[in-house]
C-alpha cells in the first residue's frame, strides 16, 4: 500500500468532534448573607440573560483549540443552539451526576456515522460551591452555577498590589463540567469539573463598593478569561479516555 493510501484510509476514520457549549447563556450575580452556623444556602442570586454568545464562543474556541493539539487530523464542527428544550435539559442536569444522552443527542440532530467515530464535546453549566481564589486560599460559601459574580460585602480582603484593606471583595467564577459523548452508544464516555474564581477587594473600587472593583469592561474580561484557560486544562484530560 502506498502512503497516498494510507494517509487516505487514516483519515477516512479520523474522528469528528462535535463541540457545543451551553454554560454561557446567562450570568448569576450573587450577594453573599452573612450565615451563622447553619448549613442553609442564604445568599441571595439574579439571573441576567448572556444573549450574545461571546463566553460560548470562547469556550467552544478553546476546546477546538485544544483537541486540534492531540488529535491533528480529526475534524471540528463547532456550534451554537438557541433552542429552549436544549436548556431546558442543562437545568435538569444541575443537580443530577448524569445527564440523558438519549433525550439529548435527538435535539442536536447529531448522527454517529457509520464508523462510529463521532465524539460530541459538551460544555454545561455545574452547580458547586465557589472557589475564589485568594493569597490566603479559597473563599465563597454557598453554592453557585454556570458564569457570574460573587459580592461579599461583609468581609476584608487585602489589594494584592498595594496591600489597601478593603470590606468587601467581587468574586468572578466559573463552574461548568466538560463530556464526552458517544452518538454511537449513547452514552458519556468521559467527564471533568471545574469550579473556579479569582477575588477583587473592594479596595480597588474608588467608592469601595465590592460591585465597582471591576469595570463592566473588567467583569467580561474576567470571565473570558476563566473559561477558556479551564476548557484547555480540562480537554487533554477529556480525551484520555478516548481511545480512537
Amino acid at each position: 500500500m502506498s502512503l497516498a493510501s494510507v494517509t487516505a484510509a487514516a483519515d477516512a476514520h479520523a474522528a469528528t468532534y462535535i463541540v457545543l457549549s451551553l454554560v454561557g447563556n446567562q450570568i448569576t450575580v450573587v450577594t453573599a448573607v452573612r450565615g451563622t452556623g447553619s448549613s442553609l444556602d442564604r445568599n441571595r442570586s439574579e439571573v441576567f440573560p448572556a444573549n450574545d454568545g461571546a463566553f460560548d464562543i470562547a469556550a467552544v474556541n478553546a476546546a477546538a483549540d485544544a483537541l486540534r493539539k492531540i488529535r491533528p487530523n480529526a475534524t471540528f464542527k463547532l456550534l451554537r443552539i438557541n433552542d429552549p428544550k436544549i436548556y431546558a435539559l442543562q437545568e435538569k442536569w444541575l443537580d443530577s451526576s448524569t445527564i440523558d444522552v438519549a433525550e439529548f443527542l435527538p435535539l442536536l440532530d447529531v448522527r454517529a456515522g457509520d464508523d462510529g467515530t463521532t465524539r460530541v464535546v459538551l460544555i454545561v453549566r455545574l452547580r458547586a460551591e465557589p472557589q475564589l481564589a485568594t493569597s490566603i486560599g479559597h473563599l465563597g460559601t454557598g453554592k453557585v452555577a454556570g458564569l457570574g459574580f460573587y459580592i461579599n460585602r461583609f468581609q476584608t480582603l487585602n489589594r494584592s498590589d498595594t496591600g489597601e484593606r478593603g470590606r468587601g471583595y467581587l468574586g468572578t467564577f466559573a463552574n461548568f463540567r466538560m463530556l464526552l459523548i458517544n452518538p454511537a452508544t449513547n452514552t458519556v464516555e468521559a467527564k471533568e469539573t471545574a469550579a473556579v474564581g479569582i477575588t477583587t477587594s473592594a479596595a480597588r473600587a474608588e467608592d469601595m463598593d465590592p460591585w465597582h472593583a471591576l469595570s463592566t469592561e473588567g467583569k467580561q474580561a474576567a470571565l473570558e478569561s476563566l473559561v477558556p484557560r479551564e476548557v484547555t486544562r480540562l480537554v487533554p484530560l477529556l480525551l484520555a479516555a478516548d481511545k480512537q
